[in-house]
């Protein structure tokens, strides 16, 4: 399909956490919450069923610039070599995420 004379538009590719996932037990789910902590949006996973195991969706590529997917690709680096080497710094984020998701929902009440 093209979106611009002589340029391809790639609709969706998804990629997997799976090895990630078996090397350090923390999959796509942790990461996706880990990018919150970098100011960055969460991906897109994939429709269930799974069939890429673990899976993560980057879309829509030409919507951005190569600057911004390095920088995209440098906190997902990143956040891989917490899991191998922080460890205690993922479950320590999750751990975060959801005290703060139960007092947005305390305070929710409240009002």
């Amino acid at each position: 399909m093209y979106y611009a004379p002589g340029k391809r538009r790639i609709e969706q590719c998804r990629y997997s956490w799976n090895r990630l996932k078996e090397g350090t037990g923390f999959g796509t789910v942790d990461v996706t919450k880990r990018l919150i902590d970098f100011g960055m949006q969460h991906y897109w996973q994939s429709h269930h069923p799974h069939i890429v195991p673990e899976p993560f969706t980057l879309e829509p590529t030409e919507s951005y610039s190569k600057d911004d997917l390095d920088e995209y690709a440098a906190i997902l680096t990143e956040i891989s070599r917490e899991c191998y080497e922080e460890p205690e710094v993922i479950r320590t984020m999750l751990q975060s995420i959801q005290f703060l998701q139960m007092r947005s929902m305390t305070l929710t009440r409240l009002q």
